[in-house]
């Protein structure tokens, strides 16, 4: 089990002043594309411990703001060319992953491990990732991390849309939360529920039109967060969607 002092970047022991400190700091600053840094979707936490077990309240998310060090892309672009040659793919290590056809991108614990024993570069980069999946892996879950670029075949992910689950990708039991950080590229994109209004459900995925001009937040690289599926009733659904464009370069995606 990852420690909250042992996420690199990462901050620990309850420090709420430098939690504050930073999500100040990002007051105003905007990513690549000129989408604005914004917390307000969700409950700023301080630590690991708070991000698993604060409650849902009034938002649909629960984040702790994290920078990582680390030359990412470069990780993102070497995994991506190791994935399309045939020398990195997932392990479907289930009947079940069989069945729903999981990605050869989609890569879990033991092949990141493997991944990592065995290449020379980017081992900063690599020692956070897996630090992060055994921090998921210790609260029961099944962490992926996912090779992403533009050829995704589900264009829902590019819609306003709450995910109706978060699956195990061991057993299919169904979760009514999903935990993830972006370690490079743009973030994904959010809108609060009050901003939007559904349009219709695809294959269970609730979509969703934003009003117009409703303001549009995005995340940083490096924060992990807690959001809420659509089936988790009790509480408000994360509406976000993909900021990935045909131009961009491969991406890194952790997912629980």
């Amino acid at each position: 089990m990852a420690s909250d002092k042992g996420m690199r970047g990462g901050l620990g022991g309850g420090d709420i002043d430098q939690i504050r400190q930073r999500v100040l700091a990002d007051d105003g600053r905007k990513d690549e594309r000129g989408v604005p840094i914004d917390y307000e979707c969700a409950t700023v936490v301080s630590s690991l411990t708070e991000l698993s077990n604060t409650q849902f309240c009034d938002k649909g998310a629960i984040i702790l703001p994290r920078r990582l060090d680390g030359d990412f892309n470069g990780l993102a672009r070497r995994m991506s060319g190791d994935v399309y040659q045939g020398k990195l793919r997932g392990e479907l290590q289930s009947s079940w992953q069989r069945n729903v056809g999981i990605a050869p991108s989609w890569l879990g614990i033991e092949t990141v491990r493997k991944y990592a024993a065995q290449t020379e570069m980017f081992g900063q980069e690599l020692s956070t990732i897996l630090a992060d999946m055994d921090y998921l892996e210790s609260l029961g879950r099944t962490p992926l991390l996912k090779v992403y670029s533009y050829d995704y075949d589900d264009d829902t992910v590019d819609r306003p849309h709450a995910d109706p689950y978060t699956p195990n990708y061991e057993t299919g039991e169904h979760y009514g939360d999903r935990y993830i950080t972006v370690y490079n590229s743009k973030v994904t994109r959010h809108a609060r529920n009050e901003d939007a209004e559904p349009v219709a459900s695809l294959d269970h995925i609730r979509t969703f039109r934003l009003k117009p001009g409703a303001p549009v937040g995005t995340f940083h690289n490096g924060d992990i967060w807690r959001q809420a599926c659509g089936e988790n009733t009790k509480v408000k659904p994360f509406i976000h969607w993909s900021a990935t464009e045909m131009d961009d370069g491969p991406k890194l995606i952790l997912t629980a």
